[in-house]
């Protein structure tokens, strides 16, 4: 799955931009996350001819030095310099747990490793030898099963989940997405 994942994003022109736009910014920790890669699988597991278009492409650092929201807002300022067409959302994961209202998280990893539902929980970095590798793999059996499950460990109610597949349109967009028992409540 991990290759076959790799072989995606390397195809995509778009998503190789997108990893040297954020390689650039030399961010400790940083990857790109979320979406970017889940719905790429779902597109694929969907048989797709055409990637679906990004809402935003999610990056994740962390920086227990620097977390000032400002500075995620000058960041996301640069990479639309270099990518203009690209919605950017740069979040510090240092300071997100108050946001979410759970446990600090101790790591850019642990931050996506615990996202609210297990296919969201990737994450992937363009390397100094600029070859795409792994931070976070997580969901990746789930988002190429296509199962929507809520992340036990995301420390987030089952609600937010829930919500998040309705508002995000997840089922009409990808209709062979199985909902796992849990969420059917």
């Amino acid at each position: 799955m991990k290759k076959q994942t790799l072989a995606l994003i390397q195809a995509d022109a778009l998503r190789m931009d997108c990893l040297q736009a954020v390689q650039a910014l030399a961010l400790p920790q940083a990857m790109i996350c979320a979406g970017f890669v889940r719905n790429l699988v779902w597109d694929a597991a969907h048989q797709f001819s055409t990637s679906t278009p990004l809402n935003d492409v999610d990056v994740a650092w962390y920086s227990s030095e620097q977390i000032d929201p400002q500075l995620d807002l000058e960041l996301e300022f640069k990479l639309k310099q270099q990518l203009p067409n690209v919605q950017w959302q740069v979040r510090n994961q240092a300071r997100m747990h108050h946001r979410n209202g759970v446990a600090a998280y101790a790591s850019a990893k642990d931050a996506v490793a615990r996202f609210p539902e297990t296919a969201t929980c990737l994450g992937a970095a363009m390397n100094d030898k600029n070859e795409i590798e792994w931070r976070v793999t997580a969901g990746l059996a789930d988002a190429w099963a296509l199962r929507l499950r809520h992340n036990a460990h995301s420390g987030l109610a089952l609600s937010v989940t829930q919500r998040r597949i309705e508002e995000k349109n997840w089922l009409a967009r990808w209709p062979h997405l199985r909902l796992m028992p849990q969420l059917l409540g």
